[in-house]
């Protein structure tokens, strides 16, 4: 909803490059502007001084502890950004690789491994020597100290972090053999030396006005070197060149860059994973106040701050909506009840989905933070501190509460939405299991889900009403079982017909 009802507003920056030494670099004005108009006055101020005055300069040595290790969550998480597999995906291959031998338990929600576990990384590291992949980096950290940050017996829940388990994998399937190589680099990565970089922020200013860039430079990759990925927010301007302050720099080129603010970004099933497995972190329209959390503390969590610790995280696991074993088939059954569809990565809720929003979103059935409450309830049953019958009770009034609650909620028709009929101009549109159709019975619009051996989703055939036409639907079959590629539209009378897409001519 906040995305859909976002209004961007622009704003301008300016950009200017100027150099030292021969480097170039770029720094950005550090106000944005509502109006083009002050955003041309420092241009003009730029273009009349010519240079810019140091006015500090900032280093700072900063220290990246590796990722701890995969559960099942974090995988799917990042199997998704980095790969596109939806967590059911991820789950599945997870499990064959379990079956045969190559990795441990996939059904964990731990980061962590005991102590005894860990007796044993050392040679599931020098087996990695015999991975192509990973054969050069096990080589050389086998025989160094290991970092020990994921090693902790009482962080470990009914099964230990994913990890290898020393068997050589021979002629995996490509996405068999990504997810096995994402658990192989993660064991590495996590019992890898810190990566040590030096950061540098610069401020620059002209008149009144100030510039601002920043960079960092690696000096120790550690658990870094084993992919060799860029940070998602890596800095361009890496390499920065050293400067002093009250040092005049010149002013090589500038200008003006219009830019907009952008909504928050629709759910990809990474961030819907991370919201799963902390409710609290996004989106929520009450403040999760005075949860008990797993580590025993009061946190004070507001909607929408994200949770950045990993500690802070494994602390919260509690309050999470399902279970690392669960959630990819929550995800999954929302699609099959069309409640929302896949675009590209985002997530997309359809009408339905959108009505049982409004039908729940201020409910207590909607209250994520009840589980996390019920978490903590059933261990204090479990440590003898809470009576069971005490949980009961709460339970009953509970129930009885959502019960009333939704009895006493007005419901229009669970399948209509805005969708005015194209034929009649005046019914609105009901959607129900096998078929849409107008709402006016004397108009007699109808279209059937079921289009050669594809089912229609709600946005398909919202498509279809609203702008004429869907997308190209892949896969459909003809009478003769050939697969075919085209679109849906209406003729003259209304009848649901193929569009085919026009063949290029080859040149």
């Amino acid at each position: 909803m906040e995305n859909r009802n976002f209004v961007s507003i622009p704003f301008w920056q300016v950009r200017v490059q100027t150099e030292k030494a021969g480097i170039p670099f770029v720094a950005l004005s550090g106000e944005r502007y509502e109006n083009r108009q002050n955003a041309d006055a420092v241009l003009r101020l730029l273009q009349e001084n010519k240079t810019l005055q140091v006015q500090s300069v900032k280093k700072k040595e900063v220290n990246q502890e590796p990722p701890l290790l995969y559960d099942l969550t974090t995988l799917q998480k990042e199997a998704n950004s980095k790969h596109g597999f939806s967590a059911d995906k991820t789950l599945s291959i997870a499990q064959k690789l379990y079956e045969a031998k190559l990795t441990t338990y996939p059904r964990t929600g731990s980061r962590y491994i005991s102590a005894d576990v860990m007796e044993e990384i050392p040679e599931l590291i020098k087996s990695l020597e015999q991975y192509s992949r990973f054969a050069s980096y096990a080589g050389e950290i086998k025989n160094t100290p290991l970092n020990i940050r994921c090693v902790d017996d009482k962080k470990v829940t009914d099964h230990h972090a994913l990890i290898i388990t020393g068997n050589m994998p021979k002629d995996l399937p490509s996405e068999e053999k990504t997810i096995y190589e994402m658990i192989a680099g993660r064991m590495l990565e996590a019992f890898s030396p810190k990566c040590v970089k030096d950061a540098t922020s610069i401020t620059l200013v002209c008149g009144d006005v100030l510039f601002e860039v920043t960079g960092s430079i690696i000096k120790q990759a550690g658990w870094r070197k084993v992919f060799n990925e860029k940070e998602d927010n890596e800095d361009e301007a890496n390499n920065l060149p050293k400067v002093c302050e009250g040092e005049n720099l010149p002013v090589i080129q500038s200008e003006v860059l219009e830019k907009q603010t952008k909504p928050k970004l629709l759910h990809t099933e990474s961030s819907l994973l991370s919201a799963m497995e902390m409710p609290c972190q996004r989106g929520q329209s009450q403040t999760c106040l005075d949860m008990p959390s797993a580590a025993g503390i009061r946190q004070r969590q507001s909607a929408g701050k994200e949770v950045e610790n990993e500690e802070e995280r494994e602390a919260m696991k509690e309050s999470g909506i399902g279970t690392p074993a669960t959630r990819a088939a929550i995800i999954e059954t929302l699609f099959a009840r069309e409640y929302m569809v896949r675009e590209k990565k985002s997530l997309v809720p359809t009408p339905k989905g959108l009505s049982v929003y409004e039908i729940v979103k201020d409910k207590r059935i909607a209250d994520v933070s009840m589980t996390g409450q019920w978490e903590n309830a059933l261990a204090r049953i479990e440590s003898g501190e809470m009576q069971p019958q005490t949980f009961h009770r709460t339970i009953e009034e509970y129930t009885r509460q959502i019960t009333t609650e939704l009895l006493e909620t007005s419901i229009s028709h669970t399948g209509e939405n805005n969708c005015v009929c194209p034929k009649c101009k005046t019914g609105k549109i009901r959607f129900y299991p096998k078929v849409a159709k107008c709402s006016d019975a004397n108009c007699g619009l109808i279209v059937f889900r079921s289009k050669s051996e594809k089912q229609l989703s709600d946005k398909q055939i919202t498509d279809l009403l609203t702008a004429g036409k869907t997308a190209i639907i892949k896969g459909s079959k003809s009478k003769a079982g050939k697969s075919f590629d085209a679109s849906l539209k209406f003729d003259a009378d209304f009848q649901v017909v193929f569009d085919f897409p026009e063949k290029k001519l080859k040149k």
